[in-house]
């Protein structure tokens, strides 16, 4: 799985997965590529930064292979 950022100063994301035991911490790079252990059901969060605009518009590509 590749996530693509496009604005990584503004926003953070995580990736989990319960039923695999898989959980990335937040993370702010611009790129994250990492192999899904198991097929199944994941959660995609995203978070705005503490100092952060008070509103924002935010773009993230997701790419599964």
């Amino acid at each position: 799985m590749t996530i693509r950022n496009r604005l990584p100063g503004i926003f953070d994301f995580r990736v989990v997965g319960e039923e695999a035991e898989f959980e990335t911490e937040f993370d702010s790079s611009r790129t994250l590529s990492f192999e899904v252990p198991v097929t199944g059901d994941y959660l995609f969060f995203v978070r705005k930064k503490q100092a952060a605009p008070s509103r924002a518009r935010f773009s993230i590509d997701l790419s599964v292979r």
